[in-house]
This record gives C-alpha cells, structure tokens and sequence, in this order.
C-alpha cells in the first residue's frame, strides 16, 4: 500500500481513468484530502462505495504518527517527534510568531526532508547522525497537514501562548527541519506544488522557503 499524499493531481486522476470512474472523481478526492482534511477515506461521502473499497485497498491517509512531543518553556514553539511507517524518526516544529514592527502575527511549520544528512555540517546535529533516506512527498506533505489539522481543532491555541490578534491558521512553512531538501530535488518539489495547489491546501509561493547549504545545480 501506498500513502495516497504521495499522487499528486495527474497521478490520482490516472488512477481514477485506469479503473473507469469518471475522471472528476479525482478532483472530488483532491478537494476532500487537502481542502476537507479527511483522515479517512469513509469521510468521501458523496463517492462511490466501490472507488472507497479501491483506496482503502490501495492506499493510505498520511505517514506520519507523533509519539512524543515537547513545548518550549516560552510556549512558543511546538516541537514534534514523528515516527514514519518503516519506525525511522523525523523531527518538525510549529513555532507561534506575535506581531512585530514589520510582520503581522503569525504560525509557522519547519519540516524536515530527509532521514539524517549526508552533508556532515559540525554546528547541525542531524548532519552528525549520517544519512538514512530521502523521505517521500507524502511523508514531507503529512507533516504539514498533521499540524494544519490540530489548529484547525484549536489545539495550538490551547497550549501556546498566543495574542488575541494572533494568526488564524498556519501561514508558512519552512524546509529548515532535517535534511538537505535540494538533495531530494524530485521529491521536495513535487510536495511544495501540492502545498501550493489552488485547490489544495494553498500555501503561497513567498509563503514557502527552502534552506539549503547552496546546491548549485538543483538551485539553478
């Protein structure tokens, strides 16, 4: 089985032609995983049973499951530990942000796009663990949508410090977690055109930075 976050909108839809559904379908799926934020393919009330049946027997919501978490004395920052579905570990943070003199107030999510770094940086402490594995879109994508779903259930608002003009919603997401991104080109574009998707979770462009130690080819 697959994790379904790792289709972009093409891949889906050719899923969707190859079995004989109408193609719209695809777009009703698209809507459901990015705009509803299901957690379960049963949440896709108005599809057919028998396109259920082929996800659920195909696919996968999501790849990640926090299993510890910690919040920093200033309640500012949420940091979790994610384990992937093969029991490797990943780190991501979501980091509350109150107006300042320049910038309206606002919530932030740092990802991570790798296991471990090749890159052996002496001040990173990821670079010192060595290499393991590129993680998939999916796996950079549900990191994104693991926190998008618990402020959406007002769960930040609850256990972070917060101004009352505090930003309604995650506003930004980073590529500063572990991991060198560009060394996983192919996949950390294909999930920042997901996030960025009109028509999916709509994360603008300026709204998404990538960290890298300079890449060159990947970058031009």
């Amino acid at each position: 089985m697959e994790d379904i976050y790792n289709l972009n909108k093409f891949e889906i839809t050719q899923v969707i032609e190859k079995q004989n559904f109408p193609t719209y379908r695809s777009e009703q799926i698209w809507r459901y995983l990015y705009k509803n934020e299901v957690e379960s393919f049963d949440e896709m009330k108005n599809i057919s049973t028998k396109l259920i049946d082929l996800l659920k027997q195909n696919y996968f919501i999501g790849s990640v499951n926090e299993v510890r978490s910690i919040v920093s004395k200033d309640k500012s920052t949420y940091k979790s530990l994610f384990s992937l579905r093969d029991g490797l570990n990943v780190e991501s943070v979501l980091m509350n942000y109150p107006s300042d003199d320049h910038r309206k107030p606002r919530k932030t999510i740092c990802i991570s796009s790798q296991v471990g770094c090749a890159l052996g940086c002496t001040f990173c402490a990821t670079g010192q663990q060595g290499f393991t594995r590129n993680l998939t879109s999916g796996e950079i994508i549900s990191q994104v949508l693991y926190y998008k779903k618990l402020d959406k259930k007002g769960f930040f608002d609850e256990i972070l410090d917060k101004p009352e003009s505090s930003y309604k919603g995650i506003k930004n997401i980073v590529f500063m977690g572990m991991g060198e991104p560009l060394a996983n080109y192919q996949n950390t574009i294909k999930a920042i055109k997901v996030l960025n998707d009109d028509n999916g979770p709509n994360f603008g462009a300026r709204n998404i930075t990538v960290s890298t130690v300079g890449l060159v080819p990947q970058i031009l």
